[in-house]
């Protein structure tokens, strides 16, 4: 119903003109999202080397926390927030030294390993 409102409300030159110069401004920013580095995308640690991004991290920590609200539910609560922080800190940090440590031993995994 609202809509057709506006439809009928908006013909002609001048709707199209408004359309257009409301357009433009917003195909720009959003374009130019595309060619600068993201300001919030700034590295949150370095470990050893290997840059851990605030959307890394982010990505990681929520898909963590989500799975906490949903078990514990309203007794998810800062603590438990800051504990899970430290803990999506601590399997990432993990994670990147035991892959140096593996690089470094040269422990490498074939294709057959993984299909059994």
């Amino acid at each position: 119903m609202l809509l057709n409102s506006i439809k009928n409300k908006t013909k002609g030159w001048v709707a199209y003109l408004i359309v257009i110069a409301l357009s433009i401004p917003f195909a720009l920013f959003g374009i130019n999202q595309y060619f600068i580095d993201n300001p919030y995308d700034d590295v949150v640690f370095t470990v050893d080397g290997h840059e851990i991004s605030r959307s890394e991290f982010m990505e990681k920590f929520s898909l963590e926390r989500a799975a906490l609200q949903e078990e514990l539910g309203s007794e998810y609560n800062q603590e438990i927030e800051n504990q899970t922080i430290n803990r999506v800190i601590n399997v990432m940090i993990n994670g990147i030294l035991l892959d140096k440590f593996a690089e470094k031993l040269k422990f490498a995994t074939t294709k057959k390993e993984l299909q059994d």
